[in-house]
């Protein structure tokens, strides 16, 4: 949402220690492959990919437990005024592939709510870039530039995610 020059931007990640025994088969292999692979054309689970679509993913109108990460930014700075971290269920209300989202940026929909959610993370995506953007690393991997706003949005908030979450390691040694 947005309200007051403040951007209040959530980011959802389906959590599979929920549902997975920290010394299960399943965990440890897991662990070697540190991260799921996501790719243009297609994905490599971390796990297998009947637990990762199906019971630990983030399916419209199906509770999943997840780790919410909770950014309150200010639009003009781009500065995070408050960040939060909660373990807690989710419930997605709409599922969409990235065809479908840039559809309905260009086009709109009947629903001025998905709509106007739609059009405020596409602003707020380019301020979460200038954040990483500038950083000759990111560069240096990210040589492949795709052409659909959505899996920019996307990339965008994942990034922001991640350079946040260890910076809050990082000063917490």
């Amino acid at each position: 949402t947005f309200e007051d020059g403040i951007y209040h931007l959530g980011v959802h990640i389906a959590d599979p220690t929920a549902y997975i025994p920290e010394d299960s088969i399943v965990s440890d292999e897991a662990r070697k492959r540190t991260r799921s692979l996501y790719m243009i054309d297609g994905c490599i689970p971390m796990y297998p990919l009947n637990l990762s679509k199906d019971l630990m993913g983030l399916n419209e109108g199906k509770r999943t437990y997840g780790m919410s990460y909770y950014f309150d930014i200010d639009s003009r700075t781009g500065n995070i005024i408050k960040f939060d971290i909660k373990a807690e269920p989710i419930i997605v209300t709409k599922n969409m592939t990235y065809d479908q989202y840039d559809y309905i940026l260009r086009h709109g929909t009947y629903d001025k709510n998905i709509d106007k959610t739609l059009i405020l993370l596409n602003q707020v995506s380019s301020i979460l870039k200038q954040v990483y953007n500038e950083d000759l690393i990111y560069h240096e991997f990210h040589t492949l530039r795709d052409t659909q706003v959505s899996r920019g949005i996307v990339e965008s908030a994942m990034i922001y995610t991640n350079y946040n979450v260890a910076k809050l390691f990082d000063e917490r040694e």
